[in-house]
């Protein structure tokens, strides 16, 4: 190939690859495959359960743009009825199980949680720590413990700090407090050799509150969402099965 035809070459790969891309959104469109998907989620969510799930549908459905949203439960459902987002994920407690009229959900499960401070707290060194300990420490609590419903059975300590990002909340332990956590985000790979477990004298086991699949009842459900809705529960069914 000469050097003048390199360009055009190039060019004529472009135009191919053009040509393929719109005969494939041409046969999504006939399909009726919606051309994006959006998804709110609770902060705590399983950054695992989100690749999976992504990777699913990007393969099934290369043509539809996935998006991720972190969103706290009330506003997932504002938008589920304003029509402004497709499903919302969202951390539930016992008395706010039940959504508002028009709105439909699937209990996905109970994910586990417990106790962390860092490694070299003070509170480490007891072999049991009791209620009255922690209501003495400094406690961080995520803001969307309170969003779900949870903030008053959660909230232990009088010198408790209300955080709304995981990893403020996460850097500020490493220096002072505790928290109740998720166990796939406090022992993962990039947080278990940072955080470590309490002994608590008042929890047999590990804590589990549950998490919850909003959509909208009214409407058509598209190929895409129809597919999402199946890969979400299908992960935390594997989540809860690697615990």
């Amino acid at each position: 190939m000469t050097e003048a035809a390199k360009p055009l070459f190039r060019h004529a790969l472009l135009v191919i690859r053009q040509a393929e891309q719109l005969q494939s959104v041409s046969e999504s469109l006939f399909n009726q495959q919606e051309p994006e998907l959006t998804i709110y989620h609770d902060i705590t969510l399983s950054v695992t359960v989100i690749r999976r799930v992504d990777s699913e549908l990007r393969q099934q459905f290369p043509d539809t743009q996935i998006h991720w949203l972190h969103r706290g439960k009330q506003e997932g459902i504002d938008a589920l009825l304003n029509g402004k987002v497709d499903l919302s994920i969202v951390m539930n407690s016992a008395r706010a199980m039940v959504p508002p009229k028009g709105i439909a959900f699937i209990n996905l499960g109970f994910m586990a949680f417990n106790f962390y401070t860092a490694c070299n707290s003070p509170l480490q060194s007891l072999p049991l720590v009791t209620l009255n300990e922690l209501q003495s420490e400094q406690q961080y609590m995520l803001e969307n413990y309170a969003n779900a419903g949870l903030g008053e059975t959660l909230r232990m300590s009088a010198r408790n700090s209300m955080i709304s990002n995981m990893d403020v909340l996460l850097g500020l332990l490493q220096d002072s407090g505790w928290a109740l956590l998720p166990l796939h985000i406090a022992e993962s790979g990039e947080y278990r050799c940072r955080l470590k477990r309490l002994e608590v004298d008042f929890l047999n086991h590990v804590g589990r509150w549950g998490y919850a699949l909003l959509y909208c009842q009214q409407g058509e459900t598209g190929p895409v969402k129809t597919a999402a809705i199946k890969a979400v529960k299908r992960q935390f069914r594997v989540l809860l099965a690697e615990e």
